[in-house]
Order: structure tokens, then C-alpha cells, then sequence
């Protein structure tokens, strides 16, 4: 499952303003809930100053920023974040 988080919204349709830093964990969380046995959930957003405060038992978390940036964007690489969230084995 991929997730390419906003930064930030404020559509009409939410009930109150999204903020990827704020609320990434409990985004997260929902989306743990509608992933497949064996799936992974890619997390990406673009905040330079993002920090995963997502932890969780069970899940294994791998920082995959370097491994994503293009060869382009390799002199700034905050431009991007990526995380890759897959459950532990039993």
C-alpha cells in the first residue's frame, strides 16, 4: 500500500485541517488496519523537517529516505521522505 501524505490540508471535507507531522501516527494506524496479511505500507510526504513518531510493536519500520531520493535531488535530500512499515513475523 502506498501513502504520499500532504504536507498539510484544509479541504472542506475534513473535519478540521491535516497536518502530516501531527497526525501521521494515527493516519498510519488506520491504514494498518486495511492492510492485507503480509502486506507493507510505503509512507511518503514532502515536509523537510518531518520526523517518524509512529512505533508500534509488531511493526517493523525502515527509514528508506536515501535509498528514494533521485540522483537529482541527492545535494538536498530532506526533499523527500519515505518509510516503509511491514509487520513482524509471529
Amino acid at each position: 500500500m502506498l501513502c504520499d501524505a500532504p504536507t498539510f490540508s484544509n479541504s472542506r471535507g475534513l473535519e478540521h485541517d491535516f497536518d502530516v507531522q501531527r497526525d501521521h501516527p494515527e493516519l498510519i494506524r488506520q491504514l494498518l488496519r486495511r492492510l492485507a496479511p503480509g502486506g507493507c505500507i510505503l509512507f511518503t510526504n514532502h515536509l523537510r523537517s518531518f520526523k517518524m513518531a509512529f512505533s508500534d510493536d509488531g511493526w517493523a519500520i525502515e527509514n528508506l529516505c536515501k535509498k528514494t531520493v533521485p540522483p537529482d535531488f541527492a545535494r538536498d535530500p530532506k526533499v523527500h521522505q519515505a518509510w516503509r512499515l511491514e509487520r513482524l513475523s509471529s
